[in-house]
């Protein structure tokens, strides 16, 4: 089983902890003392401080920056699912988003727990039905995320799968009215259709040992892959943060979140690459 687990202020990012007693851990849950504040020292902003500076690194932002358009301006739907207001997940989301930002792009940030977000699907939601209706909430939560060109989900593995939480968020919000026919027949999502799909998945053992079970590539072809198929998803990537345990060094807590943010840097330049092709694209047709 693998579990990620909480540190105690997300804002200090604090990476030094102390397990609690055997019988008393929980899956995600496991508490760090008061001794770990005092000792918390870097923070996700410092951590990512090599990307505050405007100093675009690929031609393309730069290309956004010089002739800025809103059709240009990449949009990303971070989706976190963590019970733990201060847990590493947050610090992880966190460091995604100021480096997107940082980066000339858009965030929504959505925390599932936080929203207190029913993933529970009602029988009327179910799209097979006559009288198929979305709920209030789904309604407004798609409204709030569409337009997205990147969807992040942020999450721990919990006994070898996604939190069940972010399993409801698919079902509910990010498949509603998916019909299974439109999933056969390889029909594009209105919502998903041709967007990225990024991973950041967490776990409490090494990523290589997950990856000598087979368990990281499971859950990308049963989760991941299966959701860009489902919903004619342009890619996914899949990024596995192992040893995230209470007393996971200050030194690779550091480096767990530099690439988070440097994938989220890879990630925009993608996107801008492929907004400017489709407004040229676009801008070609106009004149025919």
């Amino acid at each position: 089983m693998d579990v990620a687990q909480g540190y105690p202020d997300r804002t200090k990012a604090s990476f030094i902890g102390r397990l609690p007693p055997p019988s008393s851990r929980h899956a995600g849950d496991e508490a760090a003392s008061p001794m770990t504040r005092s000792r918390a020292t870097m923070t996700v902003s410092a951590c990512c401080s090599f990307i505050r500076r405007p100093a675009w690194p690929f031609k393309d932002l730069d290309m956004i920056q010089q002739h800025p358009t809103p059709n240009l301006v990449g949009r990303h739907i971070v989706i976190l699912c963590h019970p733990d207001q201060h847990s590493f997940n947050h610090s992880v989301a966190d460091a995604y988003c100021a480096a997107v930002r940082a980066n000339g792009q858009d965030v929504i940030f959505r925390d599932l727990y936080a929203m207190g977000f029913d993933p529970v699907l009602k029988a009327s939601e179910r799209p097979t039905i006559p009288d198929f209706k979305r709920s209030t909430d789904v309604e407004r939560e798609i409204a709030t995320i569409e337009g997205g060109d990147v969807f992040v989900l942020v999450y721990p593995i919990w006994f070898g799968s996604a939190p069940a939480m972010m399993k409801g968020y698919v079902e509910r919000v990010l498949g509603a009215g998916v019909d299974p026919q439109d999933v056969h027949d390889r029909h594009s999502s209105s919502l998903l259709g041709g967007k990225r799909l990024l991973s950041f998945s967490t776990s409490a053992t090494k990523t290589i040992w997950l990856d000598e079970q087979g368990e990281v590539q499971a859950l990308r072809d049963v989760f991941d892959r299966y959701l860009v198929d489902a919903f004619g998803m342009h890619s996914e990537k899949h990024v596995n943060l192992g040893h995230v345990t209470a007393d996971l060094s200050k030194r690779f807590a550091n480096q767990h979140l530099m690439d988070v943010a440097e994938q989220a840097k890879r990630t925009c330049s993608e996107v801008a690459s492929a907004l400017i092709k489709t407004n040229a694209g676009a801008e070609l047709q106009s004149t025919h």
